[in-house]
């Protein structure tokens, strides 16, 4: 395989191995001038020419060149090695001449058994994973499922897992977007698996093929395969919206660990990884069904499992505690703000001990989420904490990634909204002014992210009686809504009666005129005018060609021509 080293996208080759590797090796057993290897391993020479040194019975070509001319494997090996520099390939990415006995000879494969090609698929597939050659991995997932049905049999639980390992491959590989073929092949997977579950209850048909029927060995292999297809299928119905299904398939992994856990020959920290990951996922897909007792419950056995492997204060207990202290929030009846922001807390103490003194995107996440969950307690003390841990989120934020950056973007815009609501309106307007700016070269100029900016400050100046200003940002606003969405959107509908009303107030007269240029079509074909005739003279019709172009937010006129 070649690839593109700098995407990792596989770039339509054929199935063969670099003939670099074949060239080293043919330098080990014979001569380095071989016509032979010349004709088959130099892509930039005729093959045809060297037709005369395979066989003696060819006239050779007057001009064709002799065994001398034909490049060594020294040059073959440069030559490729100016080549992959030339299109970019990165070395780290596997664009190494020591990584090139990774790739057997076309010919050999051809002639290999099923089972050792399936061996080399499983390799390959692992190489290009670690090397982050993602459509290079999936098509060594593919050909591995292909090959296990030569090798095992299509109801084989092997079989099974080859497809769990591509439905894996398009979760991990692909992402959310390829959910459905995820679930599609890990159902497949499922099916073959429920097949072959009377044999391995009954315990008495050597399905492994390794003379261990009836064995715990035996039982260990498919439980695991089984562990991994429920949970697999769990991950894609949860992205697929299929919160019930996902729910019932990380139930029935739940209790594949049950299984798992009386077999004596499994390990301790191989169960408490998996009960970690299933009781995990529980929690977030409980929370999604509303049911917030069981998602704390699941959350709590998953904190428990992960202390024992890892240790109290371990950073893997951070996203734990945060997954508690948001389900906290979301009770709908009565969410207990307290315990969240104890969750909160905990979190984020492990976050920042683990920064020891430097700024993190854990310790930054951790602050706001303890901020956001200050912030709707409502009093005057915890009003001031959120203020507080948002500042230190903004100050991190601008530390990682500079001034211009969507985090520090949505960090000023929280930081914003709490000073608004302690009432430091001028501190917070100021920050939003500020903010809109750095919006608009993040996102751009007409951006969802600017238009929610020029309404929160139309709304802001429009409280505080400053209508000018109102007047300003939500037209503004208006205007680039109009832009994105189309006349007559929704938030259009909801801006315009507020547009209509400041301009009728008093304070106000003068400024309708401009305000109604604006209002003008966007567009205007022909516009028919009708002039009085002049005395003696006779009535003339004159059409007049517009042009509108948007400048800045705004409409601008221009005369094209007249008749």
């Amino acid at each position: 395989y070649e690839s593109d080293d700098r995407d990792g996208h596989y770039d339509g080759t054929s199935d063969v191995s670099d003939p670099e590797e074949h060239s080293g090796a043919a330098a080990e057993g014979g001569d380095n001038n071989s016509p032979s290897r010349a004709a088959v391993y130099d892509d930039t020479t005729d093959t045809d020419e060297y037709q005369s040194d395979l066989d003696p019975g060819v006239p050779r070509h007057p001009e064709a060149p002799t065994n001398a001319d034909a490049p060594s494997a020294a040059a073959t090996r440069k030559r490729r090695k100016r080549g992959r520099k030339q299109r970019g390939a990165d070395d780290e990415n596997g664009g190494n001449d020591d990584d090139e006995d990774d790739y057997e000879d076309a010919s050999r494969s051809s002639m290999q058994a099923p089972d050792e090609l399936l061996e080399r698929a499983k390799r390959l597939a692992a190489k290009f994973a670690a090397r982050r050659q993602w459509n290079n991995a999936m098509r060594q997932l593919v050909r591995q499922t292909a090959l296990c049905v030569l090798v095992y049999g299509p109801q084989h639980f092997k079989y099974a897992e080859a497809y769990t390992e591509l439905a894996k491959g398009y979760l991990d590989y692909k992402g959310p977007s390829f959910s459905q073929q995820a679930e599609e092949h890990a159902e497949h997977a499922k099916n073959i698996l429920l097949g072959q579950q009377e044999a391995f209850d009954g315990a008495a048909v050597d399905v492994t093929g390794s003379g261990l029927a009836g064995s715990e060995l035996t039982r260990l292999e498919f439980l695991k395969v089984s562990l991994v297809t429920y949970h697999t299928l769990g991950r894609a119905q949860s992205l697929l919206k299929k919160f019930p299904d996902a729910e019932q398939s990380l139930i029935k992994a739940e209790k594949v660990v049950q299984e798992l856990s009386k077999l004596s020959i499994v390990k301790f920290d191989f169960l408490l990884e998996a009960k970690q990951k299933i009781w995990t996922s529980l929690a977030k897909i409980s929370a999604k069904l509303n049911k917030p007792m069981a998602s704390v419950s699941y959350y709590e056995q998953a904190i428990a499992a992960c202390e024992k492997r890892y240790g109290k204060g371990s950073q893997e207990l951070v996203p734990l505690y945060q997954g508690v202290g948001a389900t906290e929030q979301s009770r709908p009846e009565f969410p207990n703000h307290e315990k969240a922001i104890e969750m909160y807390l905990k979190a984020h103490e492990i976050a920042t001990a683990h920064a020891k003194g430097e700024f993190t995107e854990e310790a930054a996440g951790t602050a706001r989420s303890l901020a956001t969950a200050y912030a709707k307690c409502g009093d005057v003390a915890a009003q001031a904490s959120a203020e507080s841990y948002m500042q230190e989120c903004l100050t991190a934020c601008l530390q990682l990634h500079g001034p211009e950056h969507q985090s520090v973007c949505e960090a000023q815009d929280e930081l914003a909204k709490l000073l608004i609501r302690a009432d430091k309106i001028d501190e917070g307007a100021r920050l939003l002014q500020e903010n809109v700016k750095v919006k608009a070269k993040v996102h751009g100029d007409f951006s969802p992210q600017v238009l929610d900016s020029y309404r929160l400050l139309g709304s802001l100046w429009l409280s505080q009686g400053r209508l000018e200003k109102a007047l300003q940002d939500l037209q503004r606003a208006f205007d680039i809504a109009e832009v994105l969405h189309g006349p007559g959107c929704r938030i259009c509908r909801e801006l315009q009666p507020t547009i209509d009303t400041v301009l009728k107030h008093p304070s106000m007269e003068g400024k309708q005129a401009g305000y109604e240029m604006k209002n003008r079509p966007r567009f205007n074909g022909i516009v028919a005018r009708s002039s009085k005739p002049a005395t003696g003279g006779s009535a003339t019709t004159t059409g007049v060609y517009y042009e509108y172009e948007v400048v800045s937010g705004m409409f601008v006129r221009y005369v094209k021509g007249c008749s």
